[in-house]
């Protein structure tokens, strides 16, 4: 366990690093699960958009929408689970930062789609 919560808490704070993202919670002294949201100053995409294209790299990295009563906030859950490497935290580190990357060179909104249709459902 010590070594999920220490590539979680890897992971966390770089993609906190990165200027689209904004730490909800942060695995340190936790269970190896933190969730971000985008910074509110971004507008041409959403996190909903970056799960989709996350997940045609083969990632599972589900966006969702708060509850009741902040139904505004949706956030990206990680979850690092045994047999997830240092190694494959880089990966997934350059297929976000690949996707921002992208998603920074849009000139507008991407059009939104239905996001129960995105939606992860377990």
């Amino acid at each position: 366990m010590a070594t999920l919560e220490a590539i979680a808490c890897y992971l966390a704070d770089s993609i906190a690093a990165l200027s689209a993202f904004q730490l909800v919670s942060h695995p340190l002294g936790q269970l190896p699960v933190f969730a971000v949201q985008l910074d509110p100053a971004i507008e041409n995409w959403s996190v909903f958009q970056l799960s989709e294209k996350l997940r045609a790299r083969g990632w599972q990295v589900p966006a969702y929408t708060m509850p009741a009563d902040c139904t505004q906030m949706a956030v990206l859950r990680f979850v690092v689970r045994a047999g997830f490497s240092r190694d494959m935290a880089d990966q997934l580190l350059n297929d976000i930062r690949r996707a921002v990357q992208w998603f920074e060179g849009l000139s507008a909104p991407l059009p939104e789609s239905n996001q129960d249709e995105q939606a992860f459902h377990h």
